[in-house]
This record gives C-alpha cells, structure tokens and sequence, in this order.
C-alpha cells in the first residue's frame, strides 16, 4: 500500500537529486579528503559496479582529494556522477541519466560509513515520477519552508 511522505532539504539542489534517484551521505568532509577508503571496496547494485580505493597522491596518510574519490568512483562505476552537498561535503551518487536510482549493497561495507551512509543495509535511490502519473512512487508537491529557510518535498510511494 502506498504511503505519503515528507521529507526536508537544504537546498533545491538537494531536493532534485533526492527526486532524480540520487543518494546522499552524511557529512564525509570531503571538503578536506577523505581518510580511511584506500583499500576498500564500495559496492553499487544499481548500476552493478564496484570500486576498490586505491592510494592517491598523498601516501603518507593515504588520504584521498575530493578530485581522487570522485575521479576513482566515477571510473569504476560507469553512470554515476559525483557530487558533493553542504558545508561539510556530504557525498552524493546520481545516475548520469536518471533512470533507476542509484543503490549501494546491503553488503556491511566500511567504505559506506566512512562517506556517511549506514554501514549495514542497503541505500537507495528512486526517480520519482511526476504528480500526474498517480503511480508511485511520484512527486506530490514541493514547496519552499521560509521559516527554517528549507525546501520541503512531499512523495507518495
């Protein structure tokens, strides 16, 4: 049975990749590089792809630039697209053309707590369809929250 929900966003730009089928983790400070991923694996079921980090310029602390990670991701994983969100840099995948969604396994994988998703469990995207199909999942509305400076997006799915 379908259900209606709300959710909130930063920006505009957060909402249309929520709605695209983007994925976006918690704050990765990707800002900074990222330390921890050289030598794990993350795996993506949608598309099918997996990426295993590998050191980049910095082998003293086997950090890697928000350029290595993206330019790594975006390599091993034909279709998605990188993007970082807010102050500190949350990490978020999109499909270059939306079509699916984007999904990480439920494989209990470090690398998807280290760029701020649940460890365990699965993530996933959905491209929601417009308010006419009256098929979930759809957009419903979306509409600015002046008081908390947000943007609000209601779904049915």
């Amino acid at each position: 049975m379908a259900t209606l929900k709300i959710r909130k966003f930063s920006t505009i730009e957060e909402a249309q990749f929520f709605l695209n089928g983007g994925i976006i983790g918690g704050a990765a400070k990707t800002a900074g590089g990222v330390y921890g991923l050289v030598g794990l694996t993350l795996t993506f079921t949608s598309p099918n792809a997996a990426v295993t980090f590998v050191a980049g310029a910095d082998l003293t602390n086997l950090t890697l630039t928000w350029a290595e990670l993206k330019t790594q991701i975006e390599t091993a994983v034909t279709g998605v697209r990188v993007q970082a969100f807010g102050p500190d840099g949350g990490v978020g995948f999109i499909e270059t053309t939306p079509t699916n969604g984007v999904a990480l396994s439920s494989n209990n994988e470090t690398a998807k707590r280290i760029l701020g998703f649940p460890q365990s469990g699965a993530v996933v995207g959905k491209v929601y369809k417009t308010p006419t199909t009256n098929t979930a999942p759809c957009l419903v509305a979306i509409y600015p929250d002046v008081q908390s400076n947000s943007h609000v997006v209601v779904t049915w799915e």
